[in-house]
């Protein structure tokens, strides 16, 4: 595994995993804007083969970056690693603007104020029409699912209640995703 972000959002990661019972975390960690770097260069200098196929998942980044970033992001994933197939998120018409209510996400709360705070960056919440990207980028979509869909497909009872909050948190982050995915 490899992952981009600022030092700041990865060592806050890594010490939020810590305090799990679970192994090291497998990543090798490449620090900077990943909108500013090399990624091609950074990856190779981590061991990372460019000519193999590759899974880049960029999630939880769309609602910070406009869909202009987002598109340009995904282009040159698409031209430096030509093998690769891309998982990623953006933020709908639905939910463009809103802001979920505090009491029933306050872990989403806690790390977007610690965003803001560290890396001087707060969600624009701009929507993106994912099929007019792929025409522009262009690339193919394979599935086009919701959040709400994709919890409830790898829903485990153990862990993701847990990062919810346990079993009320997670039940009022469904009832958020339902009314706004």
């Amino acid at each position: 595994f490899f992952e981009f972000d600022q030092s700041v959002m990865l060592d806050y990661k890594v010490s939020k995993l810590a305090t799990l019972p679970i192994p090291r975390y497998p990543s090798k960690l490449i620090r900077g804007d990943y909108l500013q770097l090399d990624m091609k260069r950074e990856l190779q200098q981590v061991g990372f083969d460019a000519g193999l196929p590759a899974l880049f998942i960029w999630e939880g980044n769309s609602m910070y970056v406009d869909p202009q970033q987002s598109r340009t992001m995904l282009r040159t994933i698409l031209q430096e690693f030509p093998h690769s197939k891309i998982a990623f998120d953006c933020v709908t018409d639905a939910i463009s603007g809103a802001h979920p209510p505090t009491a029933e996400l306050k872990w989403f709360y806690e790390l977007s104020s610690f965003i803001v705070q560290e890396v001087g960056v707060a969600p624009t919440w701009q929507a993106c029409d994912v099929h007019e990207m792929a025409r522009e980028v262009p690339f193919k979509i394979v599935e086009l699912s919701s959040l709400w869909d994709l919890c409830l497909r790898y829903r485990d009872d153990q862990g993701l209640d847990e990062t919810f909050g346990g079993r009320a948190g997670f039940e009022a982050t469904q009832g958020w995703m339902k009314h706004y995915m």
